[in-house]
């Protein structure tokens, strides 16, 4: 299943509500979704599921026949649930049709370049999920990243995967630096890999109210076609994620080393990572000329951007929108983009629907 059901406001203005990062092109020639289907495409598993937002259906329908690819169902979502109600709803129509269907749960915006070697880490953990383990995907660090969640893993286990010892949500600096100089620490990709009933009997342990709440979603369930909508629309649905629902507490959680080049291209800084930088540090692209500007991202859409003596910092231009933020501060993008619906409902979120800002952001 491809988690494609959030706004993308940590790459705010080139991802707006609208129009969110994962129908964007923004590592190659194809959107963060595209690029998952195609992903898992040889790997022994049915047709995706893809879970979005129902504003976006017809956004997933559209590049769904542009890839060529028929997902197994295209779960509508009524109300934001978090990636583990999001799930949940997955596992429920899974668990009905097999107890022992095997999830592979994959958020759209964490990307492995080499796709071959990612299949392979896939297809080496099937076995340890079907003896009930819930399988985390964890990356070796290769640098200090504050950006990412970390994974210790704790006692090897058999199959070639490890307990876990403890989560580290986006460390400062200084522990960032402790964890890559050890050999206990992955970053966490936020990939999974299940039994459907493992991962419900472990909700309902944990987090009944979201199992409850989704559980009511999934009883009101209207299927057309491979589009799947919910006529129900619970009063109290907690947006959590996985991690905190389920996988901090859960018993089942083990942690399986992938060792491929891999990015969360979820936020600008991390996005940047993932693009050619100039002899100055910067990522460049559109119309911009800079002068003594140092490890920068400098996108611009339409008008001349031009800058003079900064560095560290993220400035993007679009139709509609600039941003101009201190690298060490792009934490508070998506607080920002709270304020400005606040302020200015009028003026945010205009983009039309099948719009994009950029065919292949970093192509100059």
């Amino acid at each position: 299943m491809i988690l494609a059901g959030g706004f993308g406001a940590r790459l705010w203005p080139l991802s707006q509500k609208n129009y969110p990062k994962q129908f964007l092109k923004l590592t190659g020639d194809k959107s963060l979704l595209q690029q998952a289907m195609v992903g898992l495409k040889e790997v022994r598993f049915d047709p995706p599921i893809i879970t979005c937002n129902q504003v976006h259906e017809s956004l997933v329908v559209s590049q769904c026949r542009q890839s060529e690819i028929s997902p197994n169902f295209i779960f509508s979502e009524p109300i934001p649930l978090g990636t583990a109600g999001a799930i949940a709803l997955a596992a429920i129509r899974e668990n009905s049709r097999c107890v022992n269907s095997v999830l592979l749960a994959l958020p759209v915006d964490s990307y492995f370049e080499d796709t071959d070697g990612f299949r392979e880490a896939v297809e080496n953990s099937i076995a340890i999920a079907q003896r009930g383990r819930i399988v985390m995907f964890g990356v070796p660090p290769k640098s200090a990243d504050t950006n990412y969640g970390y994974i210790r893993k704790g006692c090897s286990l058999p199959g070639g995967a490890s307990a876990v010892s403890s989560f580290h949500e986006k460390p400062i600096l200084e522990l960032a630096q402790l964890y890559v100089q050890s050999d206990d620490y992955y970053w966490n990709s936020g990939i999974l890999l299940f039994r459907s009933q493992d991962y419900l009997t472990e909700l309902n342990a944990y987090r009944p109210d979201i199992f409850d709440a989704c559980s009511e979603l999934a009883a009101s369930e209207c299927v057309e076609s491979n589009i799947v909508r919910f006529a129900a629309r619970p009063l109290e649905l907690s947006v959590e994620s996985v991690e905190k629902a389920v996988l901090e507490q859960s018993s089942l959680t083990v942690v399986k080393t992938c060792d491929q080049p891999w990015l969360d291209v979820g936020s600008w800084p991390s996005l940047s990572n993932a693009k050619s930088r100039d002899s100055d540090g910067n990522v460049i692209a559109g119309n911009v000329v800079s002068m003594n500007t140092r490890n920068s991202v400098l996108l611009s859409h339409n008008r001349l951007l031009s800058t003079v003596g900064i560095e560290n910092a993220i400035v993007v231009e679009t139709a509609d929108a600039v941003l101009v933020a201190n690298r060490d501060n792009i934490h508070e993008i998506k607080t920002l983009t709270e304020k400005i619906r606040k302020t200015s409902p009028n003026k945010s979120d205009k983009r039309p629907l099948g719009v994009g800002v950029y065919n292949n952001f970093g192509t100059q």
